[in-house]
């Protein structure tokens, strides 16, 4: 039981702090939706660009 306890201690804080920083990372990604939108659609634009002047050398 010994055991059980000793990873249930150790178990235990990290599941809680992977709680709290997966909760803070979603509030920043709602916060961040509309950057990532815009960033996302300048490097899908910049990578089609850069593959069909690519295609075109």
């Amino acid at each position: 039981m010994s055991v059980y306890s000793h990873v249930w201690r150790r178990i235990v804080p990290v599941l809680l702090i992977g709680a709290v920083a997966q909760a803070a990372l979603a509030d920043l990604s709602g916060a961040f939706d509309g950057f990532d939108a815009v960033f996302e659609a300048r490097v899908s634009g910049l990578t089609s660009s850069y593959f069909d002047y690519t295609r075109a050398g």
